[in-house]
């Protein structure tokens, strides 16, 4: 629009009313849009540290998941239930150490 708008302004560009006003308002917009995007930038920030957070025990859980899985091809005994395994990663939760460093 903007670039219409200067096209078509004729001979004396900085008497253009219109093309100012658009002007303006695009500014305006673009400051909106910056500060939209660093706080945008903030709740990513924090997004990524309450996920780290999560990864240990989802980490932990999905390795004794794949284990519990493996025992039904020794025995077909040791089938579990998704309820087994949300009591297990509950429990995880419950009990895990905020100090323990990640496992890799």
């Amino acid at each position: 629009m903007i670039l219409s708008l200067v096209s078509n302004a004729g001979d004396d560009i900085l008497e253009d009313r219109k093309l100012k006003e658009t002007l303006d308002q695009s500014g305006i917009e673009k400051a909106e849009i910056a500060t939209t995007l660093a706080e945008m930038e903030g709740l990513f920030a924090q997004m990524n540290t309450l996920r780290a957070g999560f990864m240990p025990v989802a980490l932990r859980v999905s390795r004794l998941f794949f284990v519990l899985m493996d025992l039904v091809q020794v025995d077909p005994m040791y089938q579990y239930s998704l309820e087994f395994f949300r009591a297990i990663y509950r429990v995880t939760i419950k009990n895990a150490d905020k100090e323990d460093p990640p496992l890799k």
